[in-house]
């Protein structure tokens, strides 16, 4: 479960297959390289599994501070760099992300992927010497 020190009682978790995921922290390089981003940030690491679906829960728990009556919290996710969702909760509202909306450009149409895991390739890789 990430959670920020800046914002305390807003919890974001992982789900692999419905079950919450073990999570790993950032290495210091990997965190020192989120230090520019002006808002709150948080990088963990979770193990992946093969073709296995996965969701994020995102809630602002009942020991968030709300603040302002119209006070909002905005969510962007990414995974592996890559941009997934953005949610605006409001007030003790929770939210789960479990897929991605893409445009099907065959279709012309939107459509929802599921968030899953994709298959680990391990390659062998030939190396060879020729002496002279």
């Amino acid at each position: 479960m990430a959670i920020l020190d800046a914002l305390p009682g807003v919890e974001v978790t992982v789900l692999v297959s419905n079950r919450q995921a073990v999570e790993y922290d950032a290495d210091d390089e990997q965190q020192q390289s989120l230090a520019k981003h002006a808002c709150p940030t948080s990088t963990k690491f979770i193990e992946s599994i093969d073709d296995a679906t996965f969701s994020i829960k995102l809630v602002p728990g009942r020991s968030y501070s709300q603040g302002y009556k119209k006070h909002a919290l905005w969510f962007r996710v990414y995974i592996d760099g890559q941009h997934i969702e953005s949610r605006v909760l409001k007030a003790k509202q929770r939210d789960t992300i479990d897929s991605k909306t893409v445009y099907d450009r065959e279709s012309r149409q939107w459509k929802n992927h599921q968030l899953k895991f994709s298959a680990i390739r391990i390659g062998m890789v030939s190396c060879y010497f020729e002496l002279t």
